[in-house]
């Protein structure tokens, strides 16, 4: 089942009404230290620091992604409101604030802007198209 968050699917584990599901690795990570929930298998390239959790590739299943995030801008805009827009975020990213909570939070930082980022969404989705179609859904 398709939960729009993940408040919602992580209920839903805690309640046994789901018996599996996928996460960013913080967002449940107290669960799994404290024993309540198990995690399977790690979706990034290396197993993370500190976490002994295999990755999918240590398994057998050639699959590495990331949980990233990202700020998105309508088609159409402007290159001087989008160089603005992208100057905003840079400006926050480099702030103090944005690294102290990359840190608290135990972010891996992978700021992309302009093509690389638009790359990287492609490279992205192809991956996610693949693993869709490889389960048949």
């Amino acid at each position: 089942m398709a939960y729009s968050g993940g408040g919602e699917a992580l209920n839903s584990l805690l309640s046994h009404t789901t018996t599996a599901g996928c996460s960013g690795y913080n967002e449940v990570s107290d669960q799994i230290e404290a024993g309540t929930l198990r995690a399977l298998a790690i979706s990034s390239e290396e197993r993370l620091p500190g976490v002994d959790v295999p990755t999918f590739r240590e398994l057998g299943v050639d699959v590495a992604m990331s949980n990233w995030r990202g700020f998105l801008a309508a088609p159409g805009v402007s290159e001087e409101a989008l160089a603005e827009f992208v100057a905003i975020v840079t400006e926050m990213r480099d702030s103090a604030e944005w690294q102290e909570t990359l840190t608290r939070n135990d972010w891996t930082d992978s700021f992309l802007t302009g093509e690389e980022f638009e790359q990287y969404i492609a490279d992205e989705s192809a991956v996610a198209e693949d693993i869709v179609e490889d389960l048949g859904l």
